[in-house]
Formats: structure tokens, C-alpha cells, sequence
């Protein structure tokens, strides 16, 4: 109405115009302020129902599993996992929401300004759902292997320091350096692995919402020519498109963090599994003979002359 009415020599009241922007700012402003506090408790809500079910199922698995697990799986599943899972539930998910929503009504509002042009709004989409698909049939192999990758390194990193002294009565502390030094390198390798990805996704879909600019200017000026369409009508659907580039850059990205905080959520659910499993096979065992180990006066005595053990006898079944 604006630009029409420009062109027309009959422009519309300045006032008018600036009291509506105002308007719908103050509004947007105040639906954008109590959606977010209703986002942020629900993540918390969500995290910290997460964190107590984690750490649960942990205390409810026997003993023995626990210490025969790498620490830096437990370490990585209570802090790194669940920020992801608790990012993407406090921020990413009403960001996301508003991204779609945002996106949806904006095309639709096209359509309602004018048909033909409209048609333009959509090109796009084909190549974000072909590249999405190709992405997410790639990316839980690839975020796996990155949170297992880190999983190791604070393995090494909390076993060198937890059991420093022996490292050094041993003399292994170029063993345990050589292994911490390999476990950063393939750290490093697993992480640049979703960058790659991600490199090669993320162009294909800005592409594709940023092509229906071109497009919808393509059709409308013919349609322009021919009388099918006002300016004012080609003007404001191409700003449309410039104005869903930031919600759905917010939608493409939050996807593709998602895609970490899938992996992240199944590898913290993963536990109860393996405390069933556990249980099942301690009781199918438990009829079967099992072997005896016996020691009888045992003594050891670090080199250097400390004594750490005299004279002790112990069974193990």
C-alpha cells in the first residue's frame, strides 16, 4: 500500500504508518518477552528432570559396572550431553517454533497479496528438503562419533590426574602422555567431521531461501508489464522473502544442532538399557558354576621399599 501508493501520487498519512510500526513492535516485543520466560522454564524443567533421571539410573546400576565404565563416559554424559540436549530445549525449541510460524504466515500473507507472484516464494523449497534429507541420513554417525571422541578424552585426562601417583612410582608418564596426546588428535578429527558436513549443507539451503528473492522479482516484473500485478504487490513480497531469511536461518541451525542433541539424549537414555542388560545377565549367571579365584598371604611392596599390602588371604568368586 505503501510503494502503490507512492506511484499513484496518493501516498499514505506518514503517522498512519509509523503509529502501526509502533504498534505491532510494542506487541511483537511483548509476546517475544513472556514466550521466551515460558521457553526458558520449560528447558529447565526439562534439564533438570534429565540431569535426577541420569543420575538415578547410574546409582541404581551395581557397583562393578560403574568402575568397569571409562569415568569420562560418565563425566561427559552428566556435563557436555546434557548442555546439549538442555540448549536445544531452552533456546532452540521456541526458536525453532517461531521460525516455522514466522516463515508459514509469511508465505501465506504472499499468496493472500498475489497469487502469481507467490509462486516464486516456493522455489526454494525442493532444494532445502533434498540437502536436509542428505544431511540427516549423514549426521548421527558423525555427532556420535564426535561425543564418544570426547568421551575418551576426559577419560585420559581424569585417570592420569586420579592416579598421578602411580603414574609416577611407574614411570609412565610418557605412556600416559602418548595416549592423552591421541586421544586429543582424534578429538580433533571427529570434531572437524560435523564442520565438513555442515559445510557442505549449510550453502544448499541458504540457497534455496535466498533464491525466492530472485525468482519473485523474475516473475513480477512481466506481471507488472502485462497488468497481473501492482509494484507496490512485487515490492512487498520480495521484502517477504528478505524478511523470512533470519527465521529460517534460526530454523536451519537449530536443525542442525538438533541433530548433536538427538545423539547427546539417546547416549543419557542409553543407561537404563544398560542397567537391564547388566541385571539380566547377572541373573542368568547366578545358577551356572562360577570360578574361584584364591589368594592366600599376599604382600606387595612398591619399588623404593614401601610396603602396601602384608600378609592378606582373599576369595573372589
Amino acid at each position: 500500500a505503501v510503494v502503490d501508493g507512492y506511484m499513484a501520487r496518493n501516498p499514505l498519512p506518514l503517522w498512519n504508518v509509523v503509529l502501526l510500526l509502533v504498534a505491532a513492535l510494542l506487541v511483537g516485543g511483548a509476546v517475544g518477552f513472556f514466550s521466551s520466560r515460558v521457553a526458558f522454564a520449560f528447558g529447565e524443567e526439562i534439564f533438570a528432570s534429565l540431569r535426577s533421571r541420569f543420575f538415578r539410573d547410574v546409582l541404581d546400576l551395581p557397583l562393578t559396572t560403574v568402575e568397569a565404565l571409562d569415568s569420562g563416559e560418565i563425566l561427559s554424559r552428566t556435563t557436555s550431553d546434557l548442555d546439549a540436549v538442555h540448549e536445544v530445549a531452552r533456546t532452540g525449541v521456541p526458536e525453532t517454533l517461531v521460525g516455522v510460524v514466522t516463515t508459514v504466515v509469511t508465505i501465506a500473507m504472499a499468496f493472500i497479496v498475489n497469487p502469481l507472484v507467490a509462486l516464486g516464494t516456493v522455489v526454494g523449497l525442493p532444494l532445502i528438503v533434498l540437502s536436509t534429507r542428505w544431511y540427516v541420513r549423514r549426521a548421527p554417525e558423525v555427532y556420535e562419533a564426535e561425543l564418544e571422541a570426547k568421551a575418551a578424552l576426559i577419560t585420559e585426562a581424569t585417570e592420569t590426574v586420579r592416579g598421578a601417583k602411580t603414574v609416577s612410582l611407574l614411570g609412565l608418564s610418557d605412556v600416559r602422555r602418548r595416549r592423552f596426546q591421541r586421544a586429543v588428535d582424534r578429538a580433533d578429527a571427529t570434531s572437524r567431521r560435523p564442520l565438513r558436513l555442515e559445510a557442505r549443507w549449510f550453502p544448499a539451503v541458504q540457497l534455496g531461501y535466498h533464491l525466492p528473492v530472485v525468482t519473485v522479482l523474475a516473475i513480477g516484473i512481466p506481471l507488472v508489464g502485462t497488468g497481473a500485478a501492482q509494484i507496490g504487490e512485487v515490492a512487498a513480497i520480495a521484502l517477504f522473502m528478505r524478511t523470512i531469511v533470519l527465521p529460517l536461518d534460526d530454523v536451519i541451525y537449530w536443525f542442525g544442532e538438533a541433530q548433536s542433541a538427538i545423539v547427546a539424549f539417546g547416549r543419557i537414555l542409553g543407561v537404563p538399557g544398560a542397567r537391564g542388560q547388566v541385571q539380566t545377565e547377572e541373573r542368568g549367571g547366578s545358577d551356572a558354576a562360577q570360578p574361584l579365584l584364591e589368594m592366600r598371604d599376599i604382600d606387595y611392596t612398591y619399588p623404593g621399599g614401601h610396603r602396601a599390602v602384608d600378609g592378606v588371604s582373599l576369595q573372589i568368586r
